[in-house]
């Protein structure tokens, strides 16, 4: 039996991440991955997670790519629906949590700008009618 619509999910910290078809139905891990693009420099090569639906459980692994071992794993050939996600490091999980701080202030500088143009312009208008 052939699969026509045999999809696989890469999310995280590989360079393309997204859905991806699989033509034949066939793929391993490192597949996947290499169509993703491969792992970034922030991706944790030791903790990659594959979720996969078995029989209505949710099922979760995690897999070190650095060992040779992970090729016998079950979660090596993927199966239909299969999520795999690449961890960040701590240093790309540090950074995102440092410009997180900063979002209420940019937001707040926007809302300002937007505030004073519309003002700005509310005032002008005002004189045009007077």
């Amino acid at each position: 039996m052939k699969l026509i619509n045999f999809k696989v999910s890469v999310l995280g910290e590989v360079t393309r991440p997204g859905t991806y078809v699989i033509p034949d139905g066939n793929t391993t891990l490192l597949g996947a991955l290499g169509l993703a693009g491969d792992l970034t420099v922030y991706g944790v090569r030791t903790n990659v997670l594959v979720v996969r639906n078995v029989d209505g459980k949710i099922t979760k692994e995690k897999i070190d790519l650095t060992s040779a071992q992970f090729i016998n794993s079950p979660y090596y050939y993927l199966k239909q629906n299969d999520m795999i996600y690449v961890q960040p490091n701590a240093n790309r999980e540090k950074s995102c949590k440092d410009r997180s701080k900063y979002r209420i202030v940019y937001f707040s500088c926007i809302s300002c700008c937007f505030a004073y143009y519309r003002y700005s312009c509310f005032d002008q208008e005002q004189l045009i009618i007077s």
